[in-house]
């Protein structure tokens, strides 16, 4: 065989190699999330690799849409990413439920991580078993873990 053909053989090998490992670093880091259309099965049907926002975000229900359509138990699935939201005990902070008069109808539940790197979001994905109130009206109470500077972020959602 030619030993300039060989060469050219082992040149595209090794481009091909070179691309397939490429392609598989940009993949992991640079996945958009899934829209959920139902109840995710795991917490990668929501976020696959260390997104940029900061704070607590939550994925499932989606919290940019105001109200967002619940049942019980409510799945709630998300990561905290510093800007006041930092781990302790393993909890990026607590959830409860409140009804729309601001009465507490659930328990307090934590944000258990579920999954973490070093440098990377802190994600959680928990069920919250609630009754729903009657008029069905909720609001999702999260609180980070700071009893010096707490935080509070709330998120409205109506159960089907």
């Amino acid at each position: 065989m030619n030993k300039g053909f060989a060469h050219i053989i082992l040149i595209v090998f090794g481009l091909f190699l070179s691309l397939m490992i490429v392609g598989f670093i940009f993949k992991q880091n640079g996945f958009t999330p899934p829209v959920p259309s139902d109840k995710p099965k795991s917490i990668s049907d929501i976020f696959m690799f260390s997104p940029r926002e900061c704070g607590l975000i939550i994925g499932y229900p989606r919290e940019d849409q105001l109200g967002a359509i619940v049942t019980a138990p409510i799945r709630i699935a998300g990561y905290a990413n510093g800007c006041d939201w930092y781990l302790k005990d393993n909890s990026a902070g607590t959830v409860q439920v409140l009804d729309d008069q601001g009465q507490v109808i659930s328990n307090t539940y934590l944000l258990t991580i579920v999954q973490h790197r070093a440098f990377a979001p802190a994600y959680f994905d928990l069920e919250l078993f609630v009754t729903p109130p009657k008029n069905k009206k909720a609001t999702l109470l999260f609180t980070n873990n700071n009893t010096a500077q707490p935080v509070v972020k709330q998120m409205p959602v109506m159960f089907k």
